[in-house]
């Protein structure tokens, strides 16, 4: 479900607290990406981080492929949002983010960068750090190098979750995967360690919105 206007900041209110800092939940999540070849539209793969590792290292990509996104090491998580980066060479073709119950989005990825290579998504709460799935992007074709990265959001506070009270913890940049045309992948199965994020206000998203 899409979201537009006023109800798309609605959304993206969820990544402030009022009047308390970030707090300490979520400190350890990952965002886990995974590449399969073909086109597949459903939430389902044999990826499981234990027996099954997330193919973070493609060699000699022929025809579509399909990247997933999961959440991973969480405690208590009800929305995400953090932004992709792509090479311009690879062919875009579309996204679904419909994997988890009550999903609904308010920004979605269209092409490579901090804005609009963002993904900000609210859904019922997800609890245990089991890994879940967030949703996929689908790419025609990859070109012979590059890789499918997480940048940080152009949009308030940056790549964080949020837990069932609203607050927000910001994501850590050795806890969110890449996938590569060659080396360079990285596999985000398991924590790599996180530090407190700042304190966020309404008063800072009304600034950020000049409202």
């Amino acid at each position: 479900m899409k979201l537009t206007g006023t109800m798309a900041l609605a959304l993206f209110a969820l990544a402030v607290s009022t009047e308390a800092p970030l707090a300490q939940l979520n400190s350890c999540t990952t965002v886990v990406l995974h590449a399969i070849p073909g086109t597949n539209t459903s939430c389902t793969t044999s990826l499981n981080c234990t027996s099954v590792q997330p193919t973070t290292r493609i060699d000699g990509p022929s025809g579509p492929y399909t990247f997933y996104m999961y959440l991973k090491n969480y405690d208590i998580v009800n929305g995400v949002q953090v932004a992709f980066d792509w090479p311009k060479s690879w062919t875009f073709s579309f996204g679904l983010w419909n994997c988890q119950v009550g999903q609904i989005f308010a920004v979605v990825p269209s092409a490579p960068g901090p804005f609009t290579g963002s993904i900000v998504t609210a859904f019922n709460s997800i609890t245990g750090g089991a890994l879940e799935p967030i949703g996929q992007m689908i790419f025609n074709s990859l070109s012979p190098t590059g890789c499918l990265s997480i940048i940080e959001s152009g949009y308030p506070f940056g790549n964080h979750v949020v837990d069932n009270m609203a607050s927000p913890t910001h994501l850590q940049d050795e806890n969110e995967g890449r996938v590569c045309v060659g080396a360079d992948g990285w596999n985000t199965c398991d924590c790599r360690g996180a530090t407190p994020a700042e304190a966020a206000t309404w008063g800072l998203i009304k600034a950020t919105y000049g409202r």
